[in-house]
């Protein structure tokens, strides 16, 4: 998997904010995309150990976290 521009600045606001939900990131990065569309590329992200998926939050939603891997990689 090829990172885009939009990966690599998702994963660094996860890294400022620690834990980042599904919704802020969809605002933040996905302005007036499905949420359906967020959710598979963070799917894909999860599958290739970038981000790890934090059930429990609040309305049943996701978070997203770091992966130790990528945490190292971004410093």
């Amino acid at each position: 998997m090829i990172l885009t521009q939009r990966d690599r600045e998702i994963l660094f606001d996860i890294q400022a904010h620690g834990i980042h939900g599904t919704r802020a990131i969809a605002a933040r990065h996905f302005p007036g995309v499905a949420l359906t569309t967020v959710l598979r590329r963070l799917r894909a992200l999860e599958r290739e150990r970038y981000v790890q998926r934090i059930s429990g939050l609040e309305g049943g939603s996701f978070g997203w976290a770091l992966t130790r891997e990528s945490s190292e990689k971004l410093g």
